[in-house]
């Protein structure tokens, strides 16, 4: 049994995840507006079930747009720029956040070596 065929017989019906995404340029412009403390939701829905490859209902590129927000979330959290939280909304649906901690000091911050540098201008 696939995860979204368990997903359907388990809740009653076919597990969708909220639309739209946000994108890679929206998340990185909510993470460079963000203020210590604060949050950026960057995904609603079952991400285990939307980033794997065969139990996702969503298309090729929209999995591969939320597989790589999630990654880039995780990467800033592993680099001090926040913690990852996950917050059920109801049943099989959570809103995955990056709470944003105080900013690195060093030259070589998170957001140098993660954003583009485009991106960070566009942001500000």
């Amino acid at each position: 049994m696939s995860t979204a065929e368990f997903a359907a017989e388990t809740f009653g019906r076919p597990y969708l995840p909220d639309l739209p995404f946000m994108s890679e340029r929206d998340f990185y412009r909510a993470v460079a507006a963000a203020t210590p403390g604060s949050s950026v939701t960057y995904h609603v829905g079952m991400l285990a079930v939307d980033r794997d490859l065969l139990a996702t209902p969503l298309s090729s590129e929209q999995r591969r747009t939320v597989h790589e927000i999630a990654h880039r979330a995780a990467q800033l959290a592993a680099t001090g720029w926040g913690f990852l939280v996950q917050r059920r909304l109801g049943t099989a649906r959570f809103a995955y956040e990056l709470v944003i901690a105080r900013r690195p000091l060093s030259k070589r911050s998170a957001r140098a070596m993660l954003t583009p540098p485009e991106l960070l201008a566009e942001a500000a």
